[in-house]
């Protein structure tokens, strides 16, 4: 069997094995994939999350494809997000998840062509449906998407 190894020469499975060493006891979160439908899926589930204080708990986010545009950007602001301690529960202010995730995925979702007209009225209750009107729009999606043009 052919060993694989990093850079430094550390055989990738005891890699993996150091790392599941260091997993701690909790909730985990897992979001799945589907383009922007699954994006904006995601951002419904993490409102409602938030609003019931199981955000703030989390202890490992796992995701794929549409998942990932929305588990990126939370992961991307989290140290920023306004946590609060409600009821002995780590929460996040609402205002600072709207500016911060909600605003930025209905940016990110308009700019790619996806119909909010249903996703609108119901971001509120923690439910979002959307019709893609173009395809698959998932690949590709890169930081530029949330923070527009990178300028070294």
């Amino acid at each position: 069997m052919t060993e694989i190894q990093d850079e430094a020469g550390q055989n990738a499975f005891d890699q993996v094995d150091d790392q599941l060493d260091k997993l701690e006891e909790g909730i985990a979160l897992c979001m799945s994939g589907g383009g922007y439908r699954a994006t904006l899926f995601h951002l419904g589930s993490i409102i409602r999350l938030n609003e019931l204080g199981v955000l703030g708990e989390l202890k490992r986010i796992s995701s794929v494809s549409g998942g990932s545009i929305t588990s990126a950007l939370l992961g991307l602001e989290w140290t920023s997000l306004d946590w609060q301690t409600v009821d002995g529960r780590k929460v996040a202010s609402f205002d600072s998840v709207h500016d911060k995730i909600v605003g930025p995925l209905r940016v990110s979702a308009q700019r790619h062509h996806v119909s909010l007209g249903r996703a609108d009225r119901l971001f509120g209750l923690g439910l979002a449906e959307a019709a893609i009107e173009t395809g698959s729009v998932a690949s590709g999606v890169s930081l530029a998407t949330f923070l527009g043009p990178v300028v070294t």
